[in-house]
C-alpha cells in the first residue's frame, strides 16, 4: 500500500479557507431561507447577516481559486442585496459572479 504524503502548509491553509468559506455559504443559505418567514425588521437583520456571510464566502472561495463556488456565493450575495433594496450592490455582485 502506498503511503499518502502529508499535506503541505499551503495545502492545509487552502483546506482551512475552503472549509470556512463553505461554512459561511451554508449558513448564509440557511439564514436566507429563515428570513422568508420573519417579520420585516427581523428579516432585514437576517438578510444583513446573509450579505456579510456571502461576502466572506465569496472572498474565501476567491482566495483558493474555487471559481464555481465563488460565483454561487456572489449570486446569492446579489440576491441578499436585492432583497435589502441595495440594487447597485446587487448588480455589482452579479456582475462579479460572471467574471
Amino acid at each position: 500500500m502506498t503511503e499518502v504524503p502529508p499535506l503541505s502548509a499551503a495545502q492545509r491553509e487552502t483546506e482551512t479557507v475552503l472549509a470556512a468559506a463553505r461554512d459561511n455559504f451554508e449558513t448564509a443559505l440557511r439564514l436566507a431561507e429563515e428570513s422568508r418567514d420573519k417579520p420585516p425588521a427581523e428579516a432585514q437583520k437576517l438578510l444583513e447577516r446573509v450579505a456579510e456571510l456571502g461576502r466572506q464566502a465569496a472572498d474565501g472561495f476567491k482566495q483558493v481559486d474555487a471559481r464555481a463556488e465563488q460565483a454561487g456565493a456572489l449570486n446569492n450575495l446579489g440576491n441578499a442585496y436585492s432583497a435589502l433594496g441595495r440594487h447597485e450592490e446587487a448588480l455589482a455582485a452579479k456582475e462579479e459572479a460572471t467574471k
